[in-house]
Formats: structure tokens, sequence, C-alpha cells
């Protein structure tokens, strides 16, 4: 939920894009002041909110707090889109505003399975790929290596295999077969974001990722 791209059509785009700042990438709306005498004021870029998605989320809350539901406004003609990336930023808020109207207007459920839709919408395993997708975006667009990559331990716990890789990583030479191999068994996820070489070095690093004084020691590779 909230991970894809939203597009709004219609009645409802156009206002969004009226009143919201981010409204560039798409045809935008005029938001013109008018003055007490009937006149339209000097000419400036003025908003209500940042960004679409404030409208919406706005608009989302008045909807619920005053148990109004408009109609479907199919019209395709214009249309506003809320990226993803945006809304993963907004994505807690989103939930809190989602668990809200469940709660409080899914008045026909009885309250134990009101609090069970409303806080059983992200299983954990949704979370997890919700957060290594989230990962990767960002070290695409960041990362000046084209060797990078993630590794991915679910829990605290180091299991000493792993641990044990990482210190024959740092003092010698390692391959990706080996890396990967050795993320399977533990069952760890092993992803290459711009390469696989940055398999070996991302393993490495997480098994000692605890472990400062070791992380940093220097070996001889001589």
């Amino acid at each position: 939920m909230f991970s894809n791209p939203i597009r709004i059509y219609g009645n409802y785009s156009r206002i969004a894009k009226k009143y919201s700042k981010d409204n560039s990438n798409e045809k935008a709306e005029p938001f013109v002041l008018i003055d007490v005498e009937g006149k339209k004021s000097i000419e400036r870029k003025t908003y209500i909110f940042d960004t679409l998605l404030e409208c919406f989320m706005t608009a989302m809350m008045l909807g619920i707090i005053a148990d109004k539901k408009e109609p479907e406004d199919s019209d395709k003609t214009i249309y506003a889109t809320v990226f993803a990336d945006i809304l993963g930023k907004k994505r807690a808020t989103l939930e809190r505003i989602y668990q809200h109207m469940v709660l409080t207007k899914y008045t026909d459920l009885e309250i134990d399975e009101r609090i069970k839709k409303a806080f059983g919408i992200i299983k954990e395993e949704d979370k997890k790929e919700e957060l290594i997708k989230r990962t990767i975006e960002i070290l695409k667009r960041d990362t000046l290596s084209d060797k990078t990559a993630i590794a991915v331990l679910e829990g605290l716990e180091i299991p000493e295999k792993l641990r044990q890789y990482s210190i024959a990583t740092k003092s010698g030479m390692m391959d990706i077969e080996t890396a990967e191999a050795t993320a399977k068994e533990l069952d760890i996820d092993l992803i290459a974001v711009t390469g696989d070489q940055g398999k070996v070095g991302a393993l490495a690093a997480l098994g000692l990722y605890n472990d400062v004084e070791e992380a940093v020691k220097v070996y001889d590779k001589s």
C-alpha cells in the first residue's frame, strides 16, 4: 500500500494542481487572487500547499471527518500524479490516515476486527521489501560507484560463519561466488545495485557491523 504512483483524474486533480506548488511537471492551473474591487491582483505565484500530496492528504482527512464521499471523476483529459518517492516520504502519515478511517468509519465491524484491519495493513515481509526497494532507489541515485551492493540480514545476531567470512575478506582476496554461496547458506539477501563485485564488500561489512575495532583493523594482504 502506498508504494506505487497515484494518479488522480478530473476536477479533483485540477483543484489540487491549482492550490499546490509542485505542478510544474504537468499542465498547471492558475490560482488568481482577486482584490476587493473584483480585479486581478498583481500576478505572483500563490500556493496553499507545498505538494500535491499535502493537498490530497488534507482532502482525505476532511472527507473522513465530515463523512463525505464524492463520486468518481474519470475525466482523463486532466490529471495529477503523486510519484512513488513522494509517497514513500509520507507513507507513515498516509498509513495513520488509513488507520483513522478504518477505526472511525467501519462501524459495521466489531472493534476487534477494525483494529486488526487498521493495524494489519502491512505485513512484516511487505515492510522488509519496501525498505529494500527504497534503499536501492536511494543508492542508485546517489552512489558514485559501479560496484555498489547491499546485504540484508534479519535480526541483530551475526552468525559466526559470516564474521569469519568478513575477516577473511579483509585479510585476503574474496570472489563473488564465495560471497553468494555464503549469503545463500546463511539466508542473507545479497543484492547488486550497480555491480555484482560490490556483493563481496557488502557481505563483509555486514559481518562486522557490530564490531568497530575489527572493522577498522588493517591486515597485510601481501
